[in-house]
């Protein structure tokens, strides 16, 4: 269960970040999925960033539906965090695995 909470922490800190840095609006920002949908055209320069948003909604559904997350899933989201330059606090992420 460790990791689901590290992948929760690391999936808030993308989407609150790309939220705000994007200004997507209210009724889409809700929905995890809906908000990458929305962010994804700002990154077609960078397939990428785009590959790595794409991989976080499955990490995303996992971790909402108590699936265990593997290695592998905080690792994209950890990328996803380095290419987004994410800002990541002590009290926001566990240790990386």
């Amino acid at each position: 269960m460790h990791k689901n909470a590290t992948a929760y922490s690391l999936l808030f800190a993308i989407h609150s970040d790309l939220s705000q840095k994007h200004h997507v609006p209210n009724h889409i920002k809700e929905s995890y999925r809906q908000t990458i949908a929305y962010v994804v055209p700002f990154y077609t320069h960078t397939p990428r960033i785009i590959e790595l948003l794409n991989q976080s909604v499955r990490v995303r559904n996992k971790v909402c539906h108590f699936q265990q997350t593997s290695r592998k899933d905080i690792k994209i989201l950890q990328l996803l965090c380095n290419e987004l330059q994410v800002p990541l606090t002590a009290k926001k992420v566990s240790p990386i695995y």
